[in-house]
């Protein structure tokens, strides 16, 4: 009950940037575990945001199968990626530029691509980028 009250005095802006942090392609689950326990999140958490998130989890979900990995979690947990000729797209490797925000562990990413375009390359970087 005190963290729902100490939620509820935080600015709008403040809340946006937990519902942010919590918003986890690899861990969905999280956000909306949260949001059903605080009104203020779960007000902030639009369909809009749950299905941006959904097709986010997807394209995770889809990276990590191609990538022999049988669960996010893997992926989550990962230390090394070294990933070699993997017949990446450019979404696949936009996909993982996104993630890398969520990654916390990874220390080294070993990409080497041949099917890789420098669209997909510059969508990697972007997203690794933020």
């Amino acid at each position: 009950r005190r963290a729902a009250m100490a939620l509820s005095k935080l600015s709008g802006d403040e809340q946006r940037i937990i519902l942010g942090q919590l918003c986890n392609p690899l861990e969905p689950r999280l956000v909306v575990y949260f949001s059903s326990a605080s009104s203020e999140l779960r007000a902030l958490l639009t369909p809009a945001l749950l299905q941006q998130l959904r097709a986010d989890h997807d394209a995770a979900i889809a990276l990590c199968l191609k990538m022999g990995m049988r669960s996010c979690k893997r992926l989550r947990e990962a230390k090394m990626l070294d990933w070699l000729n993997r017949g990446l797209s450019a979404a696949d490797l936009a996909t993982l530029g996104k993630l890398g925000s969520v990654l916390p562990v990874l220390e080294t990413l070993v990409l080497y691509e041949i099917s890789a375009d420098l669209d997909g390359v510059q969508r990697l970087a972007a997203g690794l980028g933020t």
